[in-house]
């Protein structure tokens, strides 16, 4: 369950940070809890300075939450690198999801395309 429950968790996100609509989407619903648009869009608003450049140094924590949901957790940029010539980021995203004892984390690569904006490496 808690394997099936982290991979839903990276798939929201993924597709949040693709520009993908999520709002029709609820795929923890049969979890018994859920992530919404407020909490992506927590995520997104903290985690922006993540992203710039120059980076900030590695280590750098972004916090969110969303006392609608009791969802929160914290974004961390691990390391700056560059990967074929791209600006990218190791981030490491942490969940606490109400009502769940455990919390969810992992770590993803993200590179700046040409048209500016951060895929999935």
């Amino acid at each position: 369950m808690l394997a099936k429950v982290k991979f839903l968790v990276i798939a929201l996100i993924v597709l949040s940070f693709s520009g993908l609509a999520t709002a029709q989407m609820n795929p923890f619903g049969q979890s018994g809890f859920t992530i919404d648009d407020n909490d992506l869009q927590a995520m997104s608003a903290v985690s922006a300075p993540l992203y710039a450049d120059p980076p900030p140094p590695p280590g750098t924590q972004a916090e969110w939450s969303n006392p609608d949901s009791g969802n929160s957790g914290t974004i961390t940029l691990v390391e700056a690198f560059e990967h074929q010539d791209l600006p990218c980021r190791k981030i490491h995203y942490t969940f606490k999801i109400k009502n769940v004892s455990t919390d969810f984390s992992f770590v993803q690569d993200r590179c700046q395309v040409a048209s500016g904006e951060w895929k999935t490496l």
